[in-house]
Formats: structure tokens, sequence, C-alpha cells
């Protein structure tokens, strides 16, 4: 799961990790918190990922797909 949040002078990139909840029995839920930049220009709009990310490369590809069909469609 994916909370996108503005960025500003004290959050400009995501987190490197996920905050991994237990749910029912062996099951994870994990948390990527990630900052969101809007602006006119397209090289600056969108996801700020960390130099050094974490993340899965399937989720970030799930997830870059959903934005460029949702958001750089308007």
């Amino acid at each position: 799961m994916f909370l996108v949040y503005p960025s500003h002078s004290g959050f400009k990139q995501a987190i490197p990790h996920s905050f991994d909840f237990q749910i029912q029995g062996e099951k994870t839920l994990k948390l990527w918190v990630v900052s969101f930049v809007i602006s006119e220009k397209d090289d600056e709009k969108g996801i700020q990922w960390p130099d050094k990310a974490q993340i899965p490369a399937e989720l970030y590809k799930k997830y870059y797909a959903l934005y460029t069909d949702i958001i750089c469609s308007k």
C-alpha cells in the first residue's frame, strides 16, 4: 500500500523502506510512504523516489503504470 503525501522542505523523497504490519497470521501489509510533487513542469512533478529505494521492482512498475495512466493522461 502507498501513502502518497505532498512533498515539502521536510519531506522531499520517499522513505526508502516499508513499514510492515502483521495481519491475520502470516500476511503482512507493507506501507510505503512516498512524496508527490505537484508542478506544471513535467520533469519536476510526480513521485520523488529515494536514491536507494528498497521498493520491490514489481510494486514500482505497477504504481508507475497506474500513475502514467491516471495522472499523465490529463
